[in-house]
């Protein structure tokens, strides 16, 4: 059973102004995700400040979202380079 997507604000402002292709390579990551959000393969979990949160990279970017178990929703918080992506949560 698939968990349902949702974009925060700034997550799809960053996603929109990438290429046509990064935005494939995360498209097709966010459908990884959207199936098994929890696979060790895809993300890890965060620790400290950002403990609840995962991190799943894609080449230079990361993106790093929270889920919601109840509700069977992943929601990613940013779409991001490495270098900042943790800095702005």
């Amino acid at each position: 059973m698939n968990y349902t997507v949702r974009l925060a604000d700034e997550a799809r402002k960053h996603f929109a102004r990438l290429d046509t292709a990064h935005q494939r390579l995360i498209a097709a990551r966010i459908d990884a995700l959207a199936k098994d959000p929890h696979d060790k393969r895809l993300s890890k979990p965060l620790h400290g400040n950002l403990k609840g949160l995962r991190s799943s990279r894609v080449g230079g970017r990361r993106i790093v979202y929270a889920i919601w178990e109840q509700a069977m929703i992943v929601y990613i918080l940013s779409v991001d380079p490495r270098g900042g992506v943790y800095r702005d949560l």
